[in-house]
Formats: C-alpha cells, structure tokens, sequence
C-alpha cells in the first residue's frame, strides 16, 4: 500500500552489456501503476534513462526511483481514496478506474485485477467510443471468469460515443 491505494512492490535489476557497461539495481520499488505490462514500460523506461547517462545525461539512480514511484495516469489502473469512494457514493467500496477499450488492455486489466484481487466480485461500468472493438473487449474480459456481481453500461459525452443498447 502506498498510503491508502495499492502499490506494486517490484525490484529492476538491468544491465546492458556492449564495449561498456551499463546497470541499475532498483529494489523494493513501489510502483503505483499496476500489473505486468507496466512492469515491463518501467523496465523500458529504465533503459532508456540508462541510454541518455550513456550519452552525458546526469541522471541519479534517486531521479530514476523518483520518476517511477511517483508515476501515474489518471485513469490507467487508478484506485480512488477512501474519501473519493465515499464521495462517490460507495464507502468502503475500492474503486479501480481504468481506460482499457482494447482486447489486449481488457487482458492486461484482468491480469491485473486477478493479481491485485483474486477473490473479488466486481461491479463493472464500461463506456467507450465508437471506434473501439467493443466487443472483443467485452469477450476477453467476460471470458476470464472474473466473478461480476454488475455491469452497468453508459455513454461518454463525445461524438464518438458508443451507445450501451449496442454494446
């Protein structure tokens, strides 16, 4: 937990071997984006960083930590505090937003909710455009056995919105 919302506690061991050497040992990294596939963009931006030392940039294994740790999307794997929840009408209740519209963001949501969450039951509200695969999305995350106690479709307010009768 970092502070009252989940955190994924990882550890990034890089190095890069060519006619010189470059490494990092990150441990006991609190990333508050979770699930394997953000694993893997802050392993890409490790690498990267690591890349711009290799060409004069001055960067601290701590701005590295920092960058990380302190990373977030609004709305990618975000968990609401207390407060919003209750604000939101649901005290108590861990309320996990997330803007995945695709069949492969609906795997990695699953994954990551399986991983954070193994017995949960879930209430679920998707929205989404219409130029999205609406229905690969909703096979992939169905199809997981996730145990949803409700759906509840709606509309976002844009051109390309998706009406929930189609859905």
């Amino acid at each position: 937990m970092l502070g009252s919302r989940p955190c994924q506690l990882s550890d990034i061991m890089i190095q890069i071997d060519r006619s010189f050497q470059l490494s990092i040992e990150l441990s006991d990294l609190k990333l508050q984006m979770l699930g394997s596939h953000q694993l893997q963009n802050a392993s890409t931006a490790v690498c990267t960083a690591l890349c711009l030392c290799d060409q004069g940039w001055n960067i601290s294994e701590e701005s590295i930590r920092a960058g990380l740790e302190n990373t977030c999307l609004i709305g990618r794997s975000q968990f609401l505090s207390s407060k919003e929840s209750k604000a939101l009408g649901l005290p108590g209740a861990t309320v996990l937003l997330d803007g995945a519209h695709t069949k492969e963001s609906a795997k990695a949501l699953v994954d990551t909710i399986q991983m954070s969450f193994p017995e949960a039951r879930l209430g679920l509200v998707v929205a989404m455009a219409t130029d999205k695969d609406h229905t690969a999305f909703a096979r992939e995350f169905l199809s997981s056995m996730l145990p949803v106690l409700r759906v509840l479709l709606t509309a976002i307010l844009t051109l390309l919105c998706l009406s929930a009768w189609r859905f």
